[in-house]
C-alpha cells in the first residue's frame, strides 16, 4: 500500500507532460470524496452491489451490507432517497467489491464515523492481502502507520519525504526535524507543536530546526508549517 500525503496546497487538478501506460492485466478502481454522485439513483442500494459483486462474494452481498448498516429493508431503497453519507458508504462498497488489483483511494474515510471507518480498514487490508496495490491519499497519519508500506509526502506538488514507514520512523523518530524551507518572513514558533531551536536564512532559503513539543506528532508539525503559509523544500 503506497500512500501520498497531500497537503491543503495540493487540492484541484494538475496537468502533466508524457504517457500513462497501464500494465497488463491492470484493473484499476478510483474513489474520491465526490464518488457517491456516480451512484444509479434508479437502482436499490442491493441492485447497486449487486450489479458489481463477482464470485463468491456475491454470496455475501447480505452480510457486507448489513456491515455498513444497509441490512434488512434498507437494502431495497432507492439511491435517490439516500442521505449523502448513506450514498458515500454505498458508493465505498460498490469500489471494495469492483474486481480490480489497482486501487486509488482519496480521503476514503472521510465521513464515515469509526466503526465503518475500520470496516473499510478491514477491506483495504484484505485487498492488500490479495495483492492488490492501493495508492491512499491521506491527512491521516494513524492510517498510513497502520496500512501503508511506503510514504510519499507531498507539498505544492513536490515529493519532500519518501521511503518505507520503518525506515521514516526511524529517522523521524526523535524530537527534533530539519525543515528547509523557502519564504520571505521566517517561521515562526507555534505553541503546542513545535519550539523553534535554530533558523538560518539564505537569500530566503531557509534551514531551521524544530523541536516537536512532547504530545504534537510530525503530522501536526506539517499542517502548522504549511499554515504559515512557507514552502517546504524538504523535512528530515
Amino acid at each position: 500500500c503506497e500512500v501520498l500525503y497531500a497537503s491543503s496546497y495540493d487540492l484541484g487538478e494538475l496537468g502533466f507532460d508524457g504517457e500513462i501506460t497501464i500494465g497488463h492485466n491492470v484493473e484499476t478502481a478510483y474513489f474520491a470524496q465526490h464518488e457517491a454522485q456516480s451512484l444509479d439513483e434508479n437502482l436499490t442500494v442491493f441492485q447497486t452491489i449487486d450489479n458489481v459483486a463477482t464470485g463468491d462474494i456475491r454470496l455475501r452481498i447480505r452480510d457486507i451490507l448489513g456491515a455498513f448498516m444497509f441490512g434488512g429493508e434498507a437494502s431495497e431503497k432507492k439511491v435517490k432517497v439516500l442521505s449523502g453519507g448513506e450514498r458515500s458508504r454505498l458508493a465505498m462498497i460498490r469500489l471494495l467489491l469492483e474486481p480490480c488489483n489497482l486501487l486509488i483511494l482519496d480521503e476514503p474515510f472521510s465521513g464515515f464515523d469509526p466503526v465503518n471507518a475500520q470496516i473499510i480498514r478491514e477491506e483495504i487490508l484484505r485487498l492488500k492481502d490479495e495483492g492488490a496495490t492501493i495508492i491512499l491519499s491521506t491527512h491521516n497519519m494513524e492510517s498510513v502507520e497502520e496500512l501503508c508500506d511506503n510514504i510519499a509526502l507531498i507539498n505544492k506538488s513536490r515529493v519532500v519525504i519518501s521511503g518505507g514507514v520503518d525506515e521514516i520512523r526511524r529517522k523521524y523518530g526523535n524530537n527534533n526535524v530539519e525543515l528547509i524551507y523557502t519564504s520571505a518572513m521566517p517561521l515562526a514558533a507555534a505553541s503546542g507543536v513545535f519550539n523553534l531551536l535554530s533558523d538560518k536564512d539564505e537569500a530566503g532559503r531557509h534551514t531551521a530546526v524544530l523541536e516537536i513539543v512532547d504530545g504534537a506528532s510530525t503530522n501536526d508539525v506539517l499542517v502548522e508549517v504549511m499554515r504559515q503559509g512557507v514552502s517546504v523544500n524538504s523535512f528530515k
